[in-house]
C-alpha cells in the first residue's frame, strides 16, 4: 500500500498543509481587501497578479497551475 511509504506520507501531508495554508491566505486576503477598498475589481486584479507568474512559469517545472 502506498501509505506505508513514510516518504510519500510526509510529502502528501506537507502538500496538504501547504494547500490549506494557500487557501486560508486567499480567503483572508479577500476578507481584507474588499472591505478596505470597497472594490471587488481591485481584488480581481490582485488575484490575477498573484496567479500570472504561476501560470506563465509553470511550464518550466512541468507542473500544472493550482
Amino acid at each position: 500500500m502506498i501509505f506505508s511509504n513514510k516518504n510519500f506520507v510526509t510529502f502528501w501531508v506537507g502538500s496538504f498543509v501547504s494547500g490549506l495554508g494557500d487557501a486560508m491566505f486567499l480567503f483572508a486576503l479577500s476578507w481584507m481587501v474588499v472591505p478596505a477598498t470597497g472594490s471587488a475589481a481591485i481584488l480581481g486584479f490582485i488575484m490575477a497578479a498573484m496567479s500570472l507568474p504561476q501560470i506563465l512559469l509553470s511550464w518550466m517545472g512541468g507542473g500544472r497551475p493550482d
